[in-house]
């Protein structure tokens, strides 16, 4: 520590209620307004130390506002010794103001079921204790109901260790941060807290919480520029390659949230192999924890085809939206046959909205590795479960088949209760083979070698050609040439290219005799003179600009699509399930074991 820093002194105007007070509490709650603004006042960024007493809400007690109901609440219930959250609240259908709203403790409930090997603690009591209010129509809010009672035992000293008790102020923040800048431990900034609130107890949050706040600004401090290379990037490669493609969405603060792009070969190949695309965001190794979503598509030599590949700043319903739109016009608009895609709900609602005619499968290699983790303990409970689970999926010729061995399933190992039993089924056009018998998916489900061998016993030798789709066959770019790139990308270049080849030619057969030597040199010192004369003329006129596209473009949210000279990097995304070091599930954990 900097002998030179007192740490009192530097903490000494955290509490001043000079606009720091001010504080975002996050609150789960069903209305989806999950964020209200709390003044904390002269709360000293948490402080419990000469805070007057909170009188015991009642029937009828009046608010000016849900929020400064909700603020009473949480007082009360630091006071008492029970945590508090918003549970419920409810708009009107006419004016769509808040007209209810319903604050609970945060026992309230029942443990769920679950059929995790390790499943997390649950202090849930079904505890009845509420405080629900309704709004006059003057605008100010009473309570209707208030129900004391609690089913556990109340703990006023250990108030501070419930999570929605803790909060770290902005004045608290603020001094604290600079305090971690300048190299001061976390621990002695906990410490120097403590001294100042007179006791751990006073802080308002937990050593925990700050070092979770010292890790997020550390990730949010990236270098700036990045945005702006790849921007830089793609500007090069479109001067090279104007069928390079590419498109950004920016935000308000022109910071990078989604970006696509496609090059000409790709574009060409979906030209021919757009029967079938798999689509996958599973990728996230960049620093911003950007899911990398490729369209990929399959070859006529059985290969990989990249299609389009894309950054996204989340994977919810409208980035998705975004991504496919822009991915399809940059395809021309041309229809696509068949996409292929995990379970993930947003990626199924985006598809259904902007591919209508495209047919939508799960891929089933996911499902079936998801069946240990999914339902482990009807695994170790029926050892003949996968054999009938797959007899189920591989053997039913029709649909009503499909369901019908599907609920003698569900019966035989019970699996009534199993929610990933019922989405499946729920789900079952977009997965089991049952229902994708007239959809091409290009060697996704190939036919059986045995059909080959009933063709030889049969005496037929050769398979007709109407019976060949060409895309498979050695023709399938047959009159689909790419154009030479280089051409339309920089004239200058390809006209420098064109001569210098041409040149040769001509210094070879103008050495060959001193008569082809003589010609060749009185053409070249007359095309020089024509040359020079011409360029000379043609001074201060502009080489016409390279061809762009409408791709070539950067777009910002509710502003018309144009060029911007700054992007500013993307945050880092909050992304959907395991963090960038996925933790891996106990089957996979086992398997390595073993190794």
């Amino acid at each position: 520590m900097d002998p030179h820093i007192d740490l009192n002194q530097e903490l000494s105007d955290c509490g001043n209620n000079n606009g720091c007070g001010e504080e975002h509490v996050n609150c789960e709650n069903n209305d989806g307004r999950g964020e209200e603004h709390i003044d904390s006042g002269n709360n000293d960024g948490g402080s419990l130390i000469e805070e007057p007493k909170i009188l015991e809400p009642c029937n009828d007690m009046e608010f000016e506002s849900d929020a400064n109901a909700y603020s009473y609440y949480i007082q009360y219930a630091i006071q008492i010794g029970f945590g508090a959250s918003k549970t419920q609240c409810c708009q009107s259908k006419v004016t769509m103001e808040w007209v209810e709203a319903r604050y609970a403790c945060t026992r309230e409930g029942t443990k769920q079921k679950t059929n995790a090997l390790n499943p997390r603690p649950c202090l849930k009591s079904n505890c009845q204790a509420l405080l629900y209010l309704k709004r006059r129509e003057d605008g100010k809010w009473f309570v209707r109901n208030f129900v004391k009672e609690h089913y556990q035992e109340l703990s006023p000293e250990n108030a501070h260790y419930f999570p929605c008790h803790r909060r770290i102020t902005v004045g608290v923040k603020h001094n604290i941060t600079s305090l971690h800048a300048v190299g001061v431990k976390t621990s002695e900034i906990f410490t120097a807290l403590a001294k100042k609130y007179k006791g751990y107890e006073n802080i308002g949050f937990m050593e925990k919480n700050m070092r979770n706040l010292f890790d997020k600004e550390r990730r949010l401090a990236i270098e700036p520029g990045d945005a702006n290379a790849m921007l830089e990037l793609f500007t090069n490669m479109h001067e090279v390659d104007p069928n390079f493609v590419y498109a950004m969405k920016l935000d308000e603060e022109h910071r990078l949230k989604n970006v696509c792009w496609v090059d000409s070969k790709g574009r060409e190949d979906y030209k021919i192999f757009r029967d079938v695309v798999s689509f996958d965001t599973t990728y996230i190794t960049n620093k911003y924890l950007m899911p990398f979503a490729p369209f990929i598509g399959v070859n006529n030599h059985n290969q990989s085809a990249i299609l389009g590949c894309a950054l996204l700043a989340d994977e919810t319903t409208s980035s998705f939206i975004w991504l496919m739109e822009t991915w399809n016009r940059a395809m021309g608009g041309k229809s696509l046959v068949a996409i292929l895609t995990d379970q993930d709900q947003a990626m199924k609602a985006a598809i259904a909205e902007v591919f209508l005619d495209a047919k939508h499968r799960f891929c089933l290699w996911h499902i079936l590795r998801k069946v240990p983790e999914k339902i482990g303990h009807v695994l170790r409970k029926h050892d003949n479960f996968m054999k009938v689970f797959n007899y189920c999926i591989y053997h039913s010729w029709t649909e009503e088949d499909f369901e019908r061995k599907w609920h003698n399933m569900v019966e035989t190992f019970e699996l009534h209760g199993e929610d990933w039993i019922r989405d499946l089924f729920r789900d079952r056009k977009y997965w089991p083979p049952t229902y994708m018998r007239d959809t091409f998916f290009a060697g996704m489900s190939t036919t059986s070698r045995h059909v080959m061998s009933v063709l030889q016993s049969c005496g037929v030798f050769q398979i007709p050609n109407h019976y060949i789709l060409k895309r498979w066959s050695k023709d399938a770019k047959e009159g689909h040439t790419t154009p030479h790139v280089l051409k339309e990308a920089d004239p200058k270049k390809q006209r420098f290219e064109d001569l210098f080849e041409k040149a040769n030619k001509l210094v070879e057969e103008g050495s060959v005799s001193d008569q082809s030597y003589k010609v060749a040199n009185r053409a070249l010192e007359e095309a020089l003179k024509k040359c020079t004369r011409m360029n000379h003329s043609l001074t201060g006129v502009k080489e016409p600009d390279c061809a762009s596209h409408e791709f070539h473009n950067v777009e910002k949210e509710n502003v018309n699509s144009k060029m911007l000279s700054n992007v500013i990097d993307p945050k880092v995304s909050t992304t959907k399930g395991a963090p960038k070091k996925r933790i891996k599930s106990g089957i996979e954990n086992s398997k390595r074991r073993k190794w």
